[in-house]
């Protein structure tokens, strides 16, 4: 992990160049090893001066202090909580700091992303979409940005949902610093990921980076409200190239704000105007899932319908299904208690849940 971590926050070696070295050499502790003449060979001199000048193990050891110190933890490809999904990048992170936890159904989330400065049209389908989707038991994935991101995220956990925030800075450095209660927030309801060092700011050119993420963190990307130039529109890129779908919301035919999402649409996206055009995309049908057709009767709350949402295909213990639904111990135990009294799961000989 402390030769990960190096590598990670070496400035001046990107994520690409890291994997390189890595797979040149077996492993990143193998890669800092090495030494100069692999390095120029692997990566070139530039990269080279860059790795010789950078972090000590020593000083990986103190950042590994401090994010656990500050109730955050480090994920390294392979180990418990590490998203699979990243791994179908061409430039994974090496690391990952995450602020919460990860459960299964945070990988198989929908990102929602669009406009810092969101209309008023924006934020609201924006709200609209999340809170809709956490009501399903879907996570919401975001990148903490005002207009848009911060739309979503709010609504999700307001909604009683789960939601993932991707940053483009480092935990001790929450942007915008507006959201720093908001992070907070989502860190109780759901988890903030970087791959940036705990101080580093937010950087232009880490928000690409940080997109590539989302991307890869979501089954699908809906883009809300977007400019000509918004960074919105590198995430439905990245997204394309890993094979998920990209929906977009239709906007008003004037407003600037809806030239990129009216170029995606023209390009192919799939036109959202409600949760019904998500679960399509997702490969759901809309009558058999949405709340107002029985899965809000059947479940009166949102943790109710999160934790029949995990039980779709499979039944599971106690322990499972409130890992797969990602609710907390004493919550989800009484929600399944209210959902046995009402007879809508039962509990099997074997001592797994299944829906009645």
């Amino acid at each position: 992990m402390l030769a990960r971590l190096r590598l990670a926050h070496t400035p001046g070696v990107t994520p690409r160049a890291a994997c390189r070295l890595v797979a040149a050499c077996g492993s990143a502790r193998a890669g800092l090893a090495a030494g100069r003449g692999t390095w120029k060979r692997v990566l070139g001199a530039a990269r080279t001066d860059a790795l010789a000048a950078g972090p000590s193990e020593d000083d990986a050891r103190r950042e590994l202090a401090r994010v656990r110190r500050g109730g955050a933890q480090i994920l390294v490809p392979g180990s418990a909580g590490w998203p699979e999904s990243l791994d179908e990048l061409s430039d994974p992170p090496l690391i990952l700091h995450a602020l919460g936890d990860l459960v299964p159904a945070d990988v198989r989330g929908v990102a929602i992303v669009g406009a810092r400065r969101a209309s008023a049209y924006g934020r609201s389908q924006a709200r609209r979409l999340a809170t809709e989707l956490a009501a399903l038991g879907i996570t919401v994935v975001s990148g903490m940005a005002r207009g848009v991101d911060g739309a979503a995220h709010r609504a999700a956990l307001d909604a009683g949902g789960r939601t993932v925030a991707v940053l483009g800075a480092g935990l001790a450095r929450p942007y915008p610093p507006e959201h720093a209660a908001l992070m907070g927030d989502i860190s109780r309801g759901g988890v903030v990921l970087t791959e940036f060092a705990l101080d580093m700011p937010p950087l232009a050119h880490h928000f690409p980076r940080r997109n590539r993420l989302l991307a890869a963190l979501s089954r699908a990307v809906i883009v809300v409200e977007a400019g000509e130039r918004s960074g919105s529109l590198i995430t439905a890129d990245h997204a394309l190239d890993l094979g998920r779908d990209v929906l977009a919301v239709p906007g008003r035919v004037d407003s600037p704000g809806s030239r990129g999402t009216h170029r995606l649409l023209r390009e192919g996206a799939a036109l959202c105007d409600g949760v019904a055009d998500v679960l399509r995309a997702l490969g759901l049908e809309p009558d058999e899932t949405t709340p107002d057709a029985g899965e809000r009767e059947l479940g009166r709350t949102a943790t109710e319908r999160r934790l029949l949402a995990a039980l779709r295909g499979e039944d599971l213990d106690a322990d499972a299904l409130l890992e797969a639904a990602g609710v907390a111990l004493a919550d989800g135990l009484a929600a399944i208690t209210a959902l046995e009294l009402r007879n809508v799961v039962r509990l099997g000989a074997d001592g797994r849940y299944s829906r009645s």
